[in-house]
């Protein structure tokens, strides 16, 4: 009996396995490939001469571009593109452009990069380690060493409850430790230096003999440099090296990893009315500057991971947003990590407290690894391991 079915076709490869099943001709697969895959691409603020020219360039290969309607007469500054076309179309634009003036060739340069590079799967961290993102999804625990935390403050506060919970999480399969030792909670105070330090660098010395890899969660270059020294792997800074560029450097000269995580405001702050006009396309510029300063101080992108910073100066609209949206974050070409274990905007959907939030977490984990994170920050370690086990499996499947 024959049927009709629309296919969710996710990528190239998948649209070969399916030709081969089907038993097309090897070479009509090449011809038809490129032509199987539609993609839809915005760029932000363009001037109306290059909009123009791209628009036509789109046509003249059988695309679509929109722009804004006064685009054509110069009645705006600026307009954004949304460009509509298969991967053969965008290959025939991006050779055209590349031959053009007004800046347009960097346009090309622009979607040559986000079409066609790969997303980094192996990260270079300090000690001359690498995180591998190729065979699966990895789980952060948390190790939170501060008192006023808001899920599990208080509890690991001396040296052998620390470690004890560090080595429960690896026996779960936590591929990652992330230790803090400043609370980052809505409406949290700054912790002195020298008390953060006392938190941390026995925890990191600790550590160094059972964990995989130190992650220090840290917006302090002082306490940064003394942890890597004690022999972290990571700095989680959640200002991505905005607040202080010294931190790059530091990063850059023990040759660590970094994760650049996006925040509005501050801890103290940030969740005093959050705005966005453009959810995701400002935390993506944001986080596009702080991946430029760590570029900036000599900071290759392969030691990098970002983070969009779920429940830092966002409301419940735009942390489901971004769980939603999540696939666009590559655009930078860089592993992305999600932490939204515990956190109130799923208290905000079913009124859940703080210790009950397993089942929303599990689905924020979920949906984020679908969506294409290669790391979760999590509090729960075994149930948050198995369910990425079953979707890493299923999307191995797929492949």
């Amino acid at each position: 009996m024959s049927c009709c079915r629309e296919l969710d076709i996710k990528s190239s490869g998948e649209l070969k396995e399916l030709f081969k099943l089907m038993g097309v001709n090897p070479g009509g697969m090449n011809i038809m490939i490129p032509k199987g895959r539609f993609r839809t691409i915005l760029l932000k603020e363009l001037k109306p001469v290059p909009a123009n020219i791209l628009k036509q360039e789109c046509l003249a290969v059988g695309a679509e571009c929109a722009l804004h309607q006064r685009s054509i007469t110069h009645e705006v500054d600026t307009t954004d593109a949304l460009i509509m076309a298969t991967d053969d179309q965008y290959l025939r634009i991006i050779n055209h452009l590349q031959r053009q003036p007004f800046g347009i060739s960097s346009i090309g340069k622009k979607l040559d990069t986000l079409i066609f590079e790969t997303v980094n799967n192996h990260v270079k961290l300090a000690h001359g380690k690498t995180l591998d993102l190729s065979r699966g999804t990895i789980v952060m625990g948390v190790l939170n060493l501060t008192p006023d935390s808001f899920s599990d403050g208080g509890s690991y506060t001396t040296k052998e409850s620390a470690l004890r919970r560090a080595e429960e999480m690896i026996r779960e399969g936590a591929g990652i430790i992330d230790a803090g030792g400043e609370s980052t909670r809505p409406g949290a105070s700054d912790v002195p230096v020298g008390e953060e330090m006392d938190r941390i660098i026995p925890i990191v010395e600790g550590l160094k003999d059972i964990s995989p890899v130190i992650s220090v969660d840290t917006a302090k270059p002082d306490v940064a440099e003394a942890a890597l020294k004690a022999g972290a792997h990571i700095i989680n800074d959640i200002f991505g090296f905005r607040k202080n560029q010294r931190m790059a450097r530091i990063v850059n000269r023990y040759g660590a990893g970094a994760v650049l995580m996006h925040i509005q405001g501050t801890p103290r702050t940030m969740q005093e009315n959050p705005r966005y006009r453009d959810v995701i396309g400002e935390i993506l510029g944001v986080l596009e500057e702080s991946v430029q300063i760590a570029i900036d101080e000599g900071i290759t992108k392969d030691h990098l991971i970002i983070d969009p910073g779920i429940g830092f100066g966002k409301d419940l609209r735009h942390n489901l947003d971004i769980l939603l949206y999540l696939r666009e974050f590559l655009a930078l070409k860089i592993p992305v990590l999600v932490g939204a274990s515990r956190k109130s905007f799923i208290e905000k959907i079913d009124g859940s407290h703080v210790m009950e939030r397993l089942g929303g977490s599990l689905a924020a984990a979920v949906t984020s690894v679908l969506n294409g994170a290669s790391i979760l920050r999590v509090h729960d370690i075994k149930e948050t391991v198995q369910a990425v086990k079953v979707i890493d499996e299923m999307k191995r499947n797929r492949a």
